[in-house]
């Protein structure tokens, strides 16, 4: 999130965040993934405020090819798939308010966190 924010900053938008940690995948959403980074802390969804306004789902998935009209909003989302190793914006996947460390993607990994939480 350091790091999202200091992008945010950097860029000149402002992050909405809409969802983050869910106890179980969101039933008869087509994002119903098996190993959701949601369960586990490490996705958000989120919309953005950008020098033009704002931008939900339908407006971020405009800017896949980061041409979309508000350069601010442009600028974040290059940095996040392109600066940081890490972080994956879900256009890749049809969703493009969403934001994960891509921890989902390691079954071990994952499975370990999500036994940790599951007490919780």
């Amino acid at each position: 999130m350091n790091d999202m924010n200091g992008y945010a900053q950097t860029c000149g938008v402002e992050i909405k965040v809409t969802s983050h940690f869910r106890r179980s995948p969101v039933t008869g959403n087509q994002w119903n993934a098996k190993r959701s980074c949601h369960m586990i802390g490490h996705a958000i969804d989120m919309n953005l405020l950008g020098k033009n306004g704002f931008c939900d789902g339908s407006c971020l998935s405009k800017y896949s090819s980061y041409n979309g009209p508000d350069s601010s909003i442009n600028c974040f989302l290059k940095k996040i798939r392109y600066v940081h190793p890490l972080l994956h914006w879900g256009i890749d996947f049809n969703d493009p308010v969403h934001i994960d460390d891509r921890l989902c993607t390691d079954a071990a990994e994952y499975d370990k966190v999500h036994a940790t939480l599951s007490g919780c």
